[in-house]
């Protein structure tokens, strides 16, 4: 419990240390103090991490004096509905804008509107596609987040703690085409190949019901399946209840720690999850 709340504290230190040290004054978007108006827009509040994110956004633009508006996404996998939001924002007179993308790409147009008008642009949390912005004209100023594929190489390393002998094991994504679920899942396998035998990975779209029945999915067509990577704490608690279910407790360790605001080093802000089935391994 206590790790999930410190992990939860750490969407607040972000958005802290985005509001420090990334939207400075500036000669466009300004109040009349001269301090930078800021724009957040950020993912859906049906998370508790990003609910965590929007109040450390708001406590301390009220600590340091800073107008701030937060627009979040209807939901975590509200795509479009968060790019609308992101390009309603771009017309107006804000300096700074912080975006915390659904998707490397689902961001894309408003940050290249935003680049156009010479606006600032901070990407945290999750990175905007390197690419994809490149090619856009859509680069941000400065990433402030964590390197998930360091997340996922730890988590796999517990894993192989957890698991001497070897065994099957699944891992469990967030949504297909996620940036950040997609370096974690990378990180991870690169630590067990050779080691374990990675036999299933599937996308849970961050959903802890979800990641409930694509466990159960897993755990009836691999009865013989020694631990799960789950990619966020929250799909964790839906494989959790699916390896209960099945009969098949054993251990549950978290892999990896919070980030607290750390830039690109360390593990994820969210949770990293290994699971032990309790099956039978080598």
């Amino acid at each position: 419990m206590g790790r999930t709340r410190r992990c939860i504290a750490a969407g607040s230190t972000v958005a802290a240390l985005v509001l420090v040290s990334a939207c400075g004054s500036g000669d466009e978007g300004t109040t009349a103090g001269g301090d930078a108006k800021v724009a957040a827009v950020i993912k859906g509040l049906d998370n508790p991490f990003f609910q965590s994110m929007e109040a450390g956004i708001n406590d301390q633009a009220t600590t340091s004096g800073t107008t701030v508006t937060v627009q979040a996404a209807n939901s975590i996998s509200d795509t479009t509905g968060q790019a609308d939001k992101l390009t309603g924002l771009a017309g107006q007179d804000f300096g700074c804008y912080i975006v915390n993308p659904i998707s490397g790409t689902n961001l894309i147009q408003g940050i290249a509107q935003l680049a156009a008008q010479k606006k600032t642009i901070v990407n945290i949390d999750s990175p905007v596609d390197a690419e994809a912005a490149k090619a856009a004209g859509a680069t941000p100023a400065t990433y402030i987040g964590t390197n998930n594929v360091s997340a996922g190489q730890k988590a796999g390393e517990q894993m192989l703690t957890l698991l001497p002998g070897g065994g099957k094991v699944a891992a469990i994504g967030g949504t297909a085409g996620d940036v950040t679920s997609g370096a974690r899942v990378e990180g991870f396998s690169t630590a067990v190949t050779g080691k374990l035998d990675l036999v299933q990975t599937v996308a849970a779209n961050w959903e802890r019901q979800e990641a409930l029945t694509q466990a159960t999915n897993i755990l009836r067509a691999q009865p013989d399946l020694a631990g799960f990577f789950v990619a966020n704490d929250d799909m964790g608690l839906g494989v959790a209840r699916a390896v209960a279910t099945a009969g098949k407790t054993g251990q549950v360790m978290r892999a990896g720690r919070c980030a607290g605001g750390r830039r690109t080093e360390e593990t994820s802000g969210e949770e990293i999850v290994a699971l032990i089935t309790g099956a039978k391994n080598g």
